[in-house]
């Protein structure tokens, strides 16, 4: 039977990006295959979970908004997941740092987020969100085909880079970006 790595399944609000302030059930997934700085995930800490374990587990919320993140998700096969849970009536997004190719399977029926990392190959996405480490442009992103894109300032020691943020967007945002922020970081949300 197969199991999937889980790190934590909690419920909270969406902190950033177009669903932000909704009411979500987080399945965070083990394991990235980057080694970011910033990142907020002990990923060496998860418990194997079967699919009748993590809906056991959801069952609790009474919410139908999931969001899979991680780690990187497509570290690990989760197309059956994604179809379970779609198939219950379940409202799925997904986060990928984009260096995995997403299966068209999972593609038709989940929202996808990407906040690109590494050497991604991640062409098309729903919403595109990256957090500002200090960048210089935006050109690097503007291949990505995404119907939303945000660009939010990255927290340093509880503090943000929001003037270096808003610069960069007036300079090159053009129309097609928006300012985003990370409420769960403001609000200390997990």
């Amino acid at each position: 039977m197969k199991k999937y790595k889980i790190n934590e399944i909690f419920e909270s609000w969406q902190g950033e990006g177009f669903h932000i302030g909704k009411k979500v059930i987080f399945i965070r997934l083990a394991g990235c295959n980057l080694d970011c700085w910033f990142c907020d995930t002990n990923h060496e800490l998860y418990e194997e979970y079967t699919l009748e374990e993590i809906f056991k587990a959801i069952k609790i919320y009474k919410n139908y908004s999931i969001v899979i993140t991680g780690g990187e998700p497509f570290k690990q096969d989760i197309t059956e997941l994604v179809w379970k849970l779609h198939l219950s009536g379940y409202e799925v997004a997904i986060e990928t740092n984009g260096t995995y190719e997403i299966p068209e399977k999972v593609f038709k029926i989940a929202w996808i987020t990407c906040s690109p990392k590494g050497n991604w190959i991640i062409k098309k996405c729903d919403e595109l969100k990256i957090v500002n480490d200090n960048l210089k442009s935006l050109k690097a992103y503007e291949n990505i085909i995404a119907e939303y894109r945000y660009l939010m300032p990255m927290e340093y020691n509880g503090k943000f880079n929001y003037e270096q943020t808003h610069k960069l967007l007036l300079k090159e945002g053009e129309t097609t970006w928006r300012a985003g922020i990370q409420l769960h970081k403001i609000l200390n949300l997990k």
